[in-house]
């Protein structure tokens, strides 16, 4: 057997596709072939195998393939790796040794692979681009648009085009989006800490400018800070904590109902103060109660004074509204007045006080000649009343509302009641 030694190479590392997509790739390689005195082998057919080692020297060979028909020509030879054994299994994102062995033995030394000098930002220090597998890169700058998970080449239609889905790592963003976390916005002054974040398993947060705004949890959403509706709004339940108020701050040429009272559920707030004259300024806090009235205008119940039979039933019925908060030049009551008894020239009426002790601004009145008299005090389909409204340009914060008449006689014979109040502001 003839002793060959490897004294001289040439070597170009060359990755092509010979026929579109779906060529095999290969590894182009030419040497030279000599014995041990220096003079090149004869020419002819010789059987050369090919290793690839991570390693100089010793260990396993990633890939081996073998040529057993290598023409050689003045000891010159030409091969393409890969065109026995395919290379697809060879990432080369890493230095490799290829080892040549004619005959029994492999030669010495192994040849590190070189790149061609286009090739050489393809494996650096911290940048690899595999023939396959992961893409490794400091940074990566797109110019254009890019398509991310295609299955076939495509025309992209955006920036950057998906197909799959995105997954971002959770936590809150951390000032200026420091953490690196979830989906974050920059460009417009921005500064990375506001955008969509994952800051617990089933929670999803709004964050501007690191603070969180808006929560959705599988509970529900919260809301922190104040926050504005353009549109409409549709909820099967809206609730307001102990604190909670709502600021209408549009439509102020509109009405805007503030209270209803329908004593459903008790006096609402309203109280009764008597007195000999109506018009006066002392006045003594009375009881009130609820009836239930047979009347479509009204949800179910009235409120009625129940002074003591022995006292002139001249009791007003009042309430205190505040409307700090609420933009508003006018005030409108809307009601039902209700009349029982043998009224014979009395008036009712409403109007509105500032305050307890000063007189009474009329809104209101009217004559009971004009209503009809009754002989008692029936709650049924006998009952009489009349429906009125009573308008006030105020742009105080408080204000009563008031109710009475001008009644002589004990309420066993004489009395009135109020239901169906609705109070609106503009």
């Amino acid at each position: 057997m003839k002793t060959l030694r490897l004294v001289s190479t040439s070597l170009v590392c060359l990755f092509f596709l010979a026929n579109g997509l779906n060529a095999q790739a290969t590894l182009s390689f030419q040497g030279i072939l000599k014995k041990s005195n220096g003079i090149a082998v004869d020419d002819g057919n010789y059987s050369i195998t090919f290793s690839l080692y991570t390693a100089e020297t010793g260990g396993t060979p990633v890939w081996t393939e073998n040529q057993s028909d290598v023409d050689v020509t003045s000891g010159i030879y030409s091969v393409l790796l890969g065109s026995v054994n395919p290379l697809s299994n060879v990432s080369f994102d890493q230095i490799y040794y290829l080892g040549i062995k004619v005959g029994g033995s492999e030669l010495t030394p192994r040849f590190k692979l070189t790149s061609s000098p286009y090739a050489l930002a393809l494996i650096g220090g911290s940048n690899i681009f595999p023939g396959a597998g992961t893409v490794k890169a400091d940074e990566l700058v797109v110019k254009g648009k890019m398509v991310v998970g295609g299955a076939t080449a495509v025309s992209p239609t955006h920036t950057l085009q998906v197909t799959g889905g995105y997954l971002a790592r959770g936590g809150a963003p951390g000032a200026n989006g420091a953490s690196n976390n979830g989906y974050a916005f920059e460009g417009n002054n921005g500064d990375k800490d506001s955008g969509l974040f994952s800051t617990g398993d089933g929670v999803v947060s709004l964050y501007v400018n690191n603070t969180e705004r808006l929560k959705a949890t599988g509970t529900g959403v919260d809301v922190t800070g104040n926050q504005s509706v353009t549109g409409n709004v549709s909820a099967a339940n809206l609730n307001l904590g102990a604190n909670g108020k709502v600021v209408f701050d549009g439509g102020l040429n509109d009405w805007r109902l503030v209270d209803v009272s329908d004593f459903s559920s008790g006096a609402d707030g309203w109280v009764a103060y008597d007195k000999g004259d109506p018009w006066g300024t002392s006045f003594v806090q009375q009881s009130v109660g609820t009836k239930t009235i047979n009347n479509p205008f009204v949800k179910d119940k009235v409120l009625e004074a129940t002074t003591p039979t022995n006292i002139s039933n001249r009791s007003l019925l009042k309430k205190q509204f505040n409307f700090s908060g609420k933009p508003h030049s006018e005030i409108k009551v809307e009601f039902t007045y209700y009349y029982f008894g043998s009224w014979d020239g009395e008036w009712g009426f409403g109007g509105f006080q500032q305050n307890l002790t000063e007189p009474l601004t009329g809104a209101w009145g009217q004559l009971s000649t004009t209503w009809g008299v009754f002989s008692n005090l029936s709650l049924g389909s006998r009952d009489n009343y009349t429906q009125g409204e009573m308008v006030a340009q105020y742009t105080g914060d408080n204000i009563w509302v008031v109710f009475g008449s001008t009644l002589g006689e004990g309420t066993s014979n004489e009395n009135y009641a109020v239901g169906n109040i609705k109070v609106w502001i503009r």
